[in-house]
């Protein structure tokens, strides 16, 4: 499990991108306990990592407004999950997944159009 964290090579991208921007925080609805934060990166992705500091199961709900991306921009976020090789496209403005107790997700996110 270790190995295969330390060795994920999205995660690494993420990490070592040659911006080297601040990472900041994004705004969600509902659970004190889920935390989100965001890092553009040098192609105009956007890496977010949304984590559970709780014992309890959590649920991650953004806004695509705290991208800079409101419903009249036509624009969408395609999200890939660097952990399950997954990728999802956001649908009516707002992203909404289940997070497990102390478990993180982390996603490359492209912007798109709807």
């Amino acid at each position: 499990e270790t190995l295969k964290i330390l060795t994920n090579k999205e995660l690494i991208k993420i990490n070592q991108d040659e911006d080297c921007r601040q990472v900041f925080s994004l705004s969600l609805f509902g659970n004190k306990n889920v935390k989100a934060y965001a890092r553009n990166l040098e192609n105009g992705d956007i890496a977010v990592g949304f984590f559970n500091f709780s014992d309890e199961d959590g649920t991650v709900k953004i806004n695509l407004d705290e991208f800079g991306l409101p419903e009249s921009t036509g624009k969408t976020l395609c999200m890939h999950n660097v952990w399950e090789d997954e990728t999802v496209t956001v649908k009516n403005g707002t992203f909404i997944h289940s997070i497990k107790p102390f478990d993180c997700l982390v996603y490359r996110c492209k912007v798109v159009n709807k």
